[in-house]
């Protein structure tokens, strides 16, 4: 499974937010492919009163949090529309996400 996350500022609407969070699925078996899936679930949240430093943690974890659950609950039904048994998520943490990603780029840098 493949997830992606992607938050721009929605022009003119001041305080809001677009972010999208993009699960891809592929169900293989040696060379065959017998699904594959993507899903882009997209929320607009009003951001007020949040110190700047704190705006790439909520964006990158708190945002996507609230918006896994819609795009688990489609992928389920798109792959139980495909005739396959209907494919349930386990609930990611988008908080360890963050960290590993923050842990990475600063060992990049540092290197």
């Amino acid at each position: 499974m493949g997830l992606n996350t992607a938050s721009t500022v929605v022009e003119g609407m001041k305080g809001l937010t677009e972010v999208t969070l993009t699960v891809t699925v592929k169900a293989k078996a040696g060379e065959s492919t017998y699904f594959a899936v993507e899903v882009q679930q997209s929320g607009l949240f009003r951001v007020q009163n949040i110190p700047e430093e704190h705006m790439p943690a909520l964006l990158a974890v708190h945002c996507p949090t609230i918006l896994f659950p819609y795009a688990r609950e489609v992928v389920a039904d798109l792959v139980g529309r495909g005739g396959f048994q209907p494919l349930h998520l386990h609930p990611v943490n988008f908080e360890a996400l963050y960290q590993q990603a923050q842990t990475q780029q600063q060992n990049y840098t540092t290197q």
